[in-house]
Parts: structure tokens; sequence; C-alpha cells
């Protein structure tokens, strides 16, 4: 009977069900090289700001220091950010995104996640490590 319950309160959707859509928004969430730049960075700085933020993924990006990024660049970079990137991977539960404040943290992350983006690093080279 609380199985019942559970599940309508769930709309109707099994745990597994649920399980499925938080792997796939995980997965999903990674699929995208400037989403893992921004996971590279909140690692080494779990928290930023838009700006800073905006200002390494577009280094990234670029493959050039950050006192080189082009300023046009990182404004673009700043509303993709804000409006695509970064609601998605609070929605996948990855980070915790403040819009008022702009705040981005990168706090208890699964060690599933550190471990995947180990992996991708050594493809991505996000620093040319």
């Amino acid at each position: 009977m609380n199985e019942l319950k559970d599940i309508a309160e769930d709309g109707g959707r099994s745990p597994e069900d649920i399980s499925k859509k938080k792997l796939e928004r995980f997965l999903q969430s990674l699929t995208s090289q400037r989403r893992r730049y921004i996971l590279y960075e909140m690692q080494e700085n779990e928290v930023n700001g838009i700006d800073s933020l905006a200002t390494s993924v577009t280094a990234m990006v670029q493959k050039v220091p950050e006192d080189e990024v082009d300023t046009e660049a990182v404004e673009r970079m700043r509303a993709q950010l804000m409006h695509s990137e970064l609601p998605m991977l609070a929605d996948a539960g990855l980070i915790e995104y403040d819009q008022r404040s702009k705040a981005v943290r990168y706090s208890d992350p699964h060690a599933v996640l550190d471990t995947v983006l180990q992996l991708c690093a050594n493809i991505d080279a996000p620093r040319n490590q």
C-alpha cells in the first residue's frame, strides 16, 4: 500500500523510472565539453561567481591563458552559462546555482562524478594537463 502511495506521489512513476531519469540527466549533463569544463573548474574552486567561471571556461574553450581570452567571447559564455549550462547542471544535481546572487557551488559531489571527470579530463585536456 505504501508503495502505491509513493508511486502516486511521484506522478505514477516507479522508483526504477525515477532512478533511470536521474541517471539520464547525469549522463546527459556530461555530454557537453563546455559543461565538463565548468565541472573541472568547479572541482578546483568549489565556489565561483558567474564572471570568473565564464572567463575560466572561455579560456579552456579557446585553449589560451585566462588573461588572453576575448572579452566578447566571455560575455557570450556568461549568457550561455546563465541561461543553459548552469541550470542544466543544477537540475542534474551536480552543482548548486543561485540565479539571484549568480553564485555557483560545487559541494559534496558524488564519487562517481569525480571519477568520470578524471577520465574525461584525460581526453578533454582542459588546461593541457
